[in-house]
């Protein structure tokens, strides 16, 4: 959604890799204490590589703090052009109405909200939906969880539900021995593969059942029951 189309996105790279490999080191002769260019190239792939080690999410709010800085190497890549560009009098008004039509779709559709920026749904695997489901959830009311606990903290932090992060199936069956029968909603988030199925059956173990109350993305939201319970 930065450029509105893949194209500028292709060229902002290729123009990355131009300043790495021509401009910088030019620049980095002539005048080396303003190697700039470099500088925020590094962050970038150090911002992208420290999210990777670290498996954090990718939300638009963590690109934020990118956009001036992508914002001043686009310029930088625009006047390092326009400056080769000025040798060839007919090329530097061809690069200018280029650059605007590729610019029009993105412009035009930004314009009338066509980018999902903030909005990307799907971004959490599912857990702001399913997390709708336990807003009016009353004090007491437990989640057990295994896969999704960070995001879980996230929608829930303010609500009166408390996330149980499990290890293990075996942590679940003893949660559920112990504190099943206290009379508090317990629900439990799966994931609709067989990585569930450990977990599944360490509920029936504890003599407990899962019924089903709402699915979105990755996740399957499950609440706990005992086995002789009747609706």
């Amino acid at each position: 959604w930065l450029w509105g189309n893949w194209v500028l996105f292709g060229l902002f790279g290729a123009g990355l890799l131009w300043l790495l490999v021509r401009q910088i080191p030019a620049q980095a002769k002539a005048r080396p204490h303003k190697a700039l260019d470099a500088t925020l190239i590094l962050f970038l792939l150090g911002y992208g590589v420290l999210h990777w080690l670290l498996a954090v999410p990718i939300w638009d709010r963590y690109l934020l703090p990118l956009l001036p800085l992508v914002a001043m190497l686009t310029g930088r890549i625009i006047s390092a052009l326009g400056q080769q560009a000025a040798k060839t009098k007919s090329a530097s008004p061809i690069l200018t109405i280029l650059l605007v039509f590729l610019l029009l779709p993105g412009a035009w559709g930004g314009m009338n909200g066509r980018f999902p920026s903030g909005g990307q749904r799907n971004a959490d695997q599912g857990a702001a939906v399913v997390a709708m489901s336990l807003i009016d959830a009353p004090y007491g009311t437990v989640l057990y969880d295994h896969w999704w606990s960070w995001q879980w903290r996230y929608h829930l932090f303010d609500r009166r539900v408390f996330v149980n992060w499990l290890p293990y199936p075996a942590a679940l069956a003893a949660e559920l021995t112990v504190f099943g029968q206290d009379g508090n909603p317990r629900y439990l988030a799966l994931p609709p593969t067989t990585a569930a199925a450990p977990f599944q059956r360490a509920v029936s173990e504890a003599g407990f059942r899962l019924e089903r109350v709402t699915a979105a993305g990755d996740i399957v939201l499950y609440r706990i029951l005992p086995i002789n319970h009747e609706p």
